[in-house]
């Protein structure tokens, strides 16, 4: 059975035995016992096994697995969904914190432990990773052969690549992090552009509302009975020899155009019939032409569409 000596001590042999400094192969086995550096890959922050800087400032001075106790006490089961974003009580949103705890399950049945004396690469909180062989592991360290002798490493002194590796409840923990939130994210994307799109369709409509309104306040309409135009028809009163005959078949919407167009002047298209000293009952159809007052200016023949 190989035995595991604490690396101070197997320094001091050295040094007694005049033998050179431990090398870099023996020096990270000492440096995996003593990390004691922010995590650079990814933050494992679990009710068991909590890995946090911000929190536990009063404990700095302590070791490394004082640290993880002390931050442990202070988290909770809710704490972690609410810290997300994923608790929206009363909000009509979908219950994001049952949907994490659903993936989460989830995710824990399906870990798979991996197998031992296997060789793998693990990877530090400090940054650092190397190559040994998983000898055996439990809920707080684990047991890796490395080149330079094998060494047990605490659980949180491992990065979150090799606890989401090793560990179930990591695994479980990141991938519902990384899921439920990816999820909530996607259904407030699709919330937003649906309220874009709603907006997008109250803003045609009132415009389509204000134009129509613009369009109805000026002096020149399509309001009277039949579409008609009311200056056209007061028009028409006075240039036609019997304007009593006159029987108006079709009006067309008014328009912007005519000489006086970027002075506010419109034009209307009028069919129309009326009775003539020579030619008896004919047919007109006409483009009346109208300053921004209504008052007719030019009129022109059009012809049948």
């Amino acid at each position: 059975m190989k035995s595991i000596l604490p690396p101070l001590f197997v320094l001091l042999l050295l040094v007694l035995a005049g033998c050179q400094p431990p090398s870099h192969e023996e020096a990270y086995v000492e440096e995996a016992q003593n990390a004691d550096s922010e995590p650079k890959y990814l933050v494992i922050e679990d009710e068991e096994h909590a890995v946090s800087g911000s929190e536990n400032k009063a404990a700095e001075v302590n070791s490394a697995q004082a640290k993880v106790q002390n931050a442990a006490a202070e988290i909770t089961n809710n704490a972690l969904p609410e810290a997300l974003g994923l608790h929206d009580p009363a909000s009509g949103n979908p219950n994001w914190k049952a949907r994490y705890e659903e993936i989460k399950a989830d995710r824990r049945a399906r870990f798979q432990k991996p197998d031992l004396n296997t060789e793998m690469t693990f990877y530090m909180k400090n940054g650092n990773s190397k190559k040994g062989t998983l000898i055996s592991y439990n809920d707080t360290s684990a047991e890796i052969e490395f080149s330079a002798g094998t060494a047990r490493v605490e659980r949180q002194l491992f990065g979150g690549k090799t606890r989401v590796a090793l560990w179930a409840d990591d695994y479980a923990l990141y991938y519902a992090k990384k899921l439920a939130q990816k999820e909530k994210d996607d259904y407030e994307l699709a919330a937003k552009k649906e309220a874009a799109r709603a907006e997008a369709e109250i803003i045609k409509k009132d415009k389509e509302g204000m134009v129509t309104a613009l369009r109805e306040s000026r002096p020149v309409n399509n309001k009277q009975d039949g579409n008609s135009v009311q200056q056209v028809k007061d028009y028409l009163k006075k240039a036609l020899k019997h304007p009593d005959t006159i029987q108006y078949l079709k009006w067309f919407p008014v328009k912007p155009g005519g000489l006086k167009e970027k002075e506010g002047g419109t034009m209307v298209r009028c069919k129309y019939k009326v009775q003539t000293d020579s030619f008896g009952v004919i047919t007109e159809r006409k483009i009346f032409f109208m300053d921004k007052y209504g008052s007719v200016y030019q009129v022109a023949g059009y012809k049948e569409e």
